[in-house]
């Protein structure tokens, strides 16, 4: 991600209020605290655009490295929405706007190539790169597919985004 792009995901990562989201939240605010030796319901007050300046200053470092996920997922979901559910209605995967419904099942290889061909017709290579790569990283069973369908596609996350690793990008 780019320096614009991470901050703008510190901003969204504080903006979903889904029980996933709220958890992550309550978690990084209390790591927050620690390190800047304040207190949980101080920084619960702050606005969202404060919220994100911390955590944009320290989400490389060791403590804040594990919310990362969190942080792009909720970035993508955010500002990408329409890309999410490009992907999940081309592959035919049950999902609430955008968000994979919890009895979906591993997605086969050739749905998911249409879903990513799909993406790449509509979206720039980079945010469907950051999409797909993210997918790889998380390895939920819907995505157990993934590798062989962008093979299929001749495509590879790292041609995309440039790195293999949206984490770390």
């Amino acid at each position: 991600m780019t320096p614009i792009e991470r901050q703008d995901a510190c901003l969204c990562f504080f903006e979903l209020s889904d029980s996933a989201s709220k958890d992550s939240q309550r978690a990084l605010l209390e790591e927050l605290a620690k390190v800047l030796r304040f207190r949980v319901v101080f920084l619960q007050r702050q606005t969202l655009t404060a919220k994100a300046g911390y955590l944009s200053q320290r989400i490389e470092t060791p403590g804040f490295v594990r919310f990362k996920e969190s942080l792009i997922r909720n970035w993508l979901f955010c500002r990408h929405r329409p890309l999410l559910i490009c992907l999940l209605s081309c592959a035919g995967i049950p999902h609430k706007d955008g968000l994979v419904e919890s009895e979906a099942v591993p997605t086969p290889a050739d749905r998911l190539a249409i879903g990513i061909e799909a993406l790449r017709e509509k979206f720039p290579h980079r945010y469907v790169g950051l999409y797909l790569g993210y997918l790889l990283y998380v390895e939920g069973d819907v995505w157990q597919e993934l590798p062989a369908a962008l093979e299929r596609c001749g495509l590879s996350v790292p041609v995309l985004l440039g790195s293999a690793n949206p984490l770390i990008a």
